[in-house]
């Protein structure tokens, strides 16, 4: 008799049954729904932890949610996809893109120890300081997916990643805007801005 297994933690759903997903659910957040999936298999302790197919265990649990009254009720105030920079309403800075990022590794580990964040927050300033030239001076390699390389290269050292973290950034790297240099602008000085 085979055993059930635990959600590996590089688990992904087969395309074709997010593709369903989306025909039955229009308009709702798989994506988001995802992460809940992740994060409650990942959590739950036990025998019930474990499951022969997890393809199935996911289309149920879409299932669940799309239909969930509450979850469309509610479906207009989940996060969207990031826009891009030249059509954000709030000013942008490299300071707020590693702002960003180090808080979704701060909330993915549910937080961190005083010395450990001390430490996390030295690698964001030493990464800011180090990518503001190159985009000052607008060269093509000062791009999304080169800071977020380096920092988190940077920060594993001082504050291990989680595999929440690591799928999120990876997610981000694969977009087409992460490949672009940032704006000039992104490096600009920035006045009465604390800089921890």
């Amino acid at each position: 008799m085979s055993k059930g297994t635990r959600l590996p933690e590089d688990w992904q759903p087969d395309p074709a049954d997010t593709e369903r997903m989306r025909k039955e659910f229009p308009g709702f957040d798989l994506a988001a729904e995802l992460e809940n999936f992740r994060d409650y298999w990942t959590a739950k302790a036990g025998a019930a932890a474990t499951k022969m197919n997890w393809n199935a265990t996911y289309r149920i649990w879409m299932r669940k949610a799309g239909k969930d009254p509450k979850a469309a009720k509610h479906q207009a105030f989940r996060p969207q996809a990031p826009v891009p920079h030249a059509q954000r309403s709030e000013p942008d800075h490299l300071l707020y893109f590693a702002n960003r990022l180090l808080f979704r590794h701060l909330s993915d580990r549910h937080g961190i120890g005083a010395v450990e964040l001390a430490a996390a927050l030295k690698v964001k300033r030493e990464t800011i300081e180090w990518f503001t030239r190159p985009v000052l001076e607008g060269d093509e390699n000062a791009t999304p997916k080169e800071f977020v390389t380096q920092f988190a290269k940077a920060l594993t050292r001082v504050s291990p990643l989680s595999g929440s973290t690591r799928r999120r950034w990876r997610a981000l790297l694969e977009s087409s805007d992460a490949q672009k240099p940032f704006p000039v602008d992104m490096a600009r000085v920035l006045t009465n801005q604390a800089h921890p």
